[in-house]
């Protein structure tokens, strides 16, 4: 018998519009799941986002109006309501990336997917991957356009690797990294 592994189907994450706030504030998700907002409130709300891959909805009605967008690349995208900004109505969308396998060797070959297969970085920005050893910095391992990398520890440890786009003029802004990832090396 052969068994295949099938990939994680994509998610639906959803964010409430509540009073003047985003719930929650942080939402995490996996790359290629849909994010939807929803406004269940009394009052017009907007999710917009002058990040890295912008995006607005538009005002949406109260009492339901509502708006779903697809995150096919890892990375931190912050975002807030046009309407009520001034007022701290922010949030952002954390998207992971996926590291395989999450435990091995210096000698391991770690495959870090940054984005859904065809998908490019935004004109003007290229992807970067940070690495941390154990409680360290933070520092540019690999830099691509590529939807994949490989990633090779070089002592043993516990390392934390984080991914994020990048202006390929620019410098890096902290706020558009995703979460870490642990990577066990013997």
């Amino acid at each position: 018998m052969v068994c295949v592994a099938t990939p994680a189907q994509a998610a639906t994450v959803n964010v409430t519009m509540k009073g003047l706030a985003f719930d929650p504030v942080v939402a995490r998700a996996r790359i290629g799941d849909t994010v939807h907002w929803s406004n269940p409130a009394s009052d017009r709300h907007s999710t917009t986002s002058d990040g890295p891959t912008p995006w607005d909805s538009g005002n949406l009605n109260p009492w339901g109006g509502s708006y779903n967008r697809v995150f096919p690349i890892a990375g931190s995208f912050p975002y807030f309501c046009t309407l009520h900004r001034s007022l701290g109505m922010k949030g952002s969308i954390k998207v992971a990336l996926k590291v395989a396998p999450t435990s091995g060797t210096t000698a391991t070959d770690y495959v870090v997917t940054l984005a859904k297969v065809g998908t490019k970085p935004p004109t003007g920005f290229h992807f970067v991957i940070q690495k941390a050893l154990g409680s360290g910095a933070y520092s540019t391992a690999i830099v691509t356009t590529a939807t994949t990398a490989h990633f090779r520890a070089t002592s043993k440890g516990t390392y934390k690797l984080r991914a994020g786009l990048q202006k390929t003029s620019g410098p890096l802004n902290a706020a558009w990294f995703s979460d870490a990832v642990t990577l066990t090396v013997s």
